[in-house]
């Protein structure tokens, strides 16, 4: 690295700290409340009125009104209570304060204590991250199986805790398109704008000309026709709007578009032991709970592209069964060829 660039980022950090210090964001760990005596009996489980840890929390995507700030909201409300007040989570901001690719790096850096964010834009800290992408275990078979294990082993040589990821079959990615397509072939020679990475693979295999755009220019470049459609998670389209142009949703979708809950190594790891125990606990109850918020708002999805003149068009079953095979090599051969000892351990763990 130049000179120049290291006095670059050094600066770029210290403004950083200097806005996460004026919002107030570092973690906050207060003193348990004093234990009261209980009368004889079963015990009463304690219920805090100060927490004992505040996380702050950083979001990939823009914190107004949009499905992962909707989700991250209900993972804070549902900490609290199942917690009994013992856990908060604060959301601090988002891409204002760290770029979407920047966000687990942030978190791993100490500048906030925990994120959501998403595999693919973070894989290139941690590679093994896209075998989240590749999961078709639910997270408890994957617990069971010691798949995070395995995961927590690559996150934390990063100073990364994965908290939980969503894996459920209702946050995939889709490809929607401006023209009407009837099989996979009518996607050679589009413009399709997809995450880097896998998606951007599987575009290609496609014959389809991969676009790289920050999401919030994806409206402008479909409203200039530089683009012919995009590859995202069904659940957040219709809600920016897109279907002003987009009228076709390709069915079903591929991989896993969701969502992933870190925290900060050294910040999970002074949490207490039976604390450890309780977030992983209530993490499969939060885990449900966002699939059950998923699935409604997957299915409301394309009652909005019908009423905006669009269609819904569903693979035949050897479409589905390539785009399926498709997705699922390019998302291990990436891990794998970035880790090949730990790639195919995770594979076979989770795929």
């Amino acid at each position: 690295m130049s000179k120049s660039k290291c006095i670059f980022s050094s600066v770029a950090l210290i403004a950083v700290l200097f806005a996460l210090a004026a919002c107030g964001v570092a973690s906050t760990v207060s003193e348990p409340p004093a234990s009261t005596e209980q009368p004889a009996g079963d015990p009463v489980e304690t219920a805090y009125e100060t927490p004992e840890f505040t996380l702050k929390f950083a979001n990939s995507w823009n914190t107004g009104e949009n499905w992962e700030n909707v989700q991250l909201k209900k993972v804070v409300e549902m900490t609290k209570e199942l917690t009994n007040g013992r856990v908060a989570i604060e959301i601090v901001g988002g891409p204002e304060l760290f770029p979407p690719t920047e966000t687990a790096q942030a978190v791993a850096d100490g500048l906030v204590d925990g994120c959501m964010t998403t595999c693919g834009y973070y894989a290139g800290l941690v590679p093994e991250a896209y075998a989240m992408s590749g999961a078709v275990t639910n997270a408890e078979l994957a617990k069971r199986e010691g798949a995070i294990e395995a995961l927590q082993d690559a996150h934390a040589q990063h100073n990364l805790h994965v908290w939980f990821f969503l894996e459920e079959e209702y946050e995939p990615y889709v490809i929607f398109t401006k023209k009407q397509v009837a099989n996979l072939d009518d996607l050679a020679g589009l413009r399709l704008r997809t995450p880097a990475g896998v998606c951007s693979a599987i575009a290609t295999e496609l014959k389809a000309t991969p676009v790289t755009l920050p999401q919030s220019d994806v409206y402008s470049a479909l409203e200039q026709n530089l683009i012919d459609g995009i590859v995202t998670s069904g659940l957040q389209v219709a809600f920016q709007s897109h279907f002003n142009f987009l009228k076709c949703g390709v069915l079903p979708g591929f991989l896993r578009g969701g969502l992933d809950y870190l925290i900060n190594e050294d910040v999970w790891n002074s949490f207490p032991d039976d604390l450890k125990v309780t977030m992983n606990e209530i993490s499969l109850e939060i885990n449900a709970e966002l699939a059950r918020m998923d699935k409604e708002r997957f299915e409301e999805t394309y009652v909005i592209l019908e009423e905006e003149g669009g269609t819904a068009v569903t693979l035949s079953d050897e479409d589905n069964a390539r785009l399926q095979q498709m997705a699922y090599d390019a998302a291990w051969n990436h891990t794998i060829q970035q880790n090949p000892e730990k790639g195919e351990m995770l594979k076979e763990l989770l795929g």
